[in-house]
């Protein structure tokens, strides 16, 4: 049997560390660079809004009893660390996800009338 840990071997725990930093900083960038691809088009834009929209993150997630409160907060969760992620990779396309928001629900009152 085989052992891939040995910790006496510092030099190979070095690496190891090393090499999961590297792995996680190449997942970071990815995972940035497919949220600016998603934010690049109208379409995607108006996906994140609605999906932001549904988890609530600015709502009161207070709901009467634990459970629903409960559920509401991991909403409110999801959506929290969804905007923190579109505000580090792209923060100008968060406001031009609102810019087009606001004119979209403008549009719609003037024609529902």
């Amino acid at each position: 049997m085989k052992l891939d840990y040995d910790p006496i071997d510092v030099d190979a725990q070095q690496l190891t560390k090393l090499a999961n930093e590297d792995l996680l900083r190449f997942q970071r960038g990815q995972e940035q660079e497919d949220l600016k691809w998603v934010m690049s088009d109208p379409r995607g834009r108006r996906f994140m809004w609605r999906l932001l929209g549904g988890t609530g993150p600015f709502r009161n997630a207070f709901a009467g009893d634990d459970s629903r409160t409960s559920f509401n907060l991991g909403m409110q969760n999801v959506g929290q660390m969804l905007l923190a992620a579109l505000h580090d990779a792209c923060p100008e396309k968060y406001l031009l996800m609102t810019k087009e928001a606001k004119r979209d629900a403008k549009r719609r009152d003037t024609t529902d009338r």
